[in-house]
């Protein structure tokens, strides 16, 4: 008998992304959806895919990058810092300025933007809050510079100013109910931490002066906790212990 040939595999080579890469943090944000963000249920699996891959709007990003990189560098930056998502990779950054040094590059990201878990996002000033939005925004943003979790505690100690704290945790971190935390929502980008260590400093040094300035001012003066936010503490310090806020909330 004759033997039926097994026709070869066809193989596809694979590109291999980690964990820190550019590709990974926009597929993993894509999959997730902040509190008050809307999800569109009746979209199709393969429209679905299509969001999440780059080669579905790949003409439109070409045509961003060719106007953005025509305009003066300032302008870009700031353009770029401030219309599109609350933290960058550098090397996202970066692309939109090849013609430039890394260092080069970096003097103009600094007059801009603050780094944070080593991704960097606009100074608060450039995007013209009001008073209480703007402390608040900085003051997430310098909680964070210091570790990548924030205890509901935390937030609690900032009085009046609570709900617009939280409401600015859903730009920057996922609330994570279980360990009464708000978690940032990004991974940290070692790689630009250890390729540019002498930045790194600097900003941690403003973050800590940062930290003098605004601590006392937010902290101070901010009201006692109602009951609902001492059960809360009761119900994290206890896990045994189950809440209804809806109800206490009415």
């Amino acid at each position: 008998m004759d033997q039926k040939q097994i026709p070869e595999e066809n193989w596809v080579s694979l590109k291999y992304h980690g964990l820190q890469s550019e590709f990974c943090s926009r597929y993993l944000n894509g999959l997730m959806a902040n509190r008050n963000s809307s999800i569109d249920f009746n979209m199709s699996p393969e429209v679905y895919i299509t969001s999440l891959c780059c080669g579905g709007n790949s003409e439109t990003k070409h045509s961003s990058k060719r106007v953005l990189t025509s305009i003066p560098l300032d302008e870009r930056v700031q353009k770029l810092l401030c219309q599109g998502p609350p933290l960058f990779q550098y090397s996202v950054l970066k692309h939109y300025a090849p013609e430039l040094s890394d260092g080069d590059f970096l003097r103009v990201v600094q007059q801009y933007a603050w780094l944070v878990q080593g991704l960097w996002t606009p100074k608060t000033r450039l995007l013209k809050l009001d008073g209480p939005v703007e402390a608040s925004r900085d003051y997430v943003l310098m909680l964070f510079s210091k570790g990548s979790t924030i205890k509901y505690s935390e937030v609690e100690a900032t009085g009046r100013l609570e709900d617009k704290i939280e409401t600015m945790l859903t730009v920057f971190a996922k609330e994570r109910p279980l360990l009464c935390d708000w978690k940032f929502k990004e991974p940290t980008d070692v790689s630009f931490i250890k390729s540019y260590p002498e930045i790194a400093k600097e900003q941690a040094a403003f973050w800590k002066a940062m930290d003098e300035k605004l601590t006392s001012k937010i902290t101070q003066g901010g009201g006692g906790r109602s009951r609902v936010d001492n059960l809360r503490n009761v119900a994290c310090k206890n896990p045994s212990v189950i809440v209804n806020f809806e109800i206490l909330e009415m």
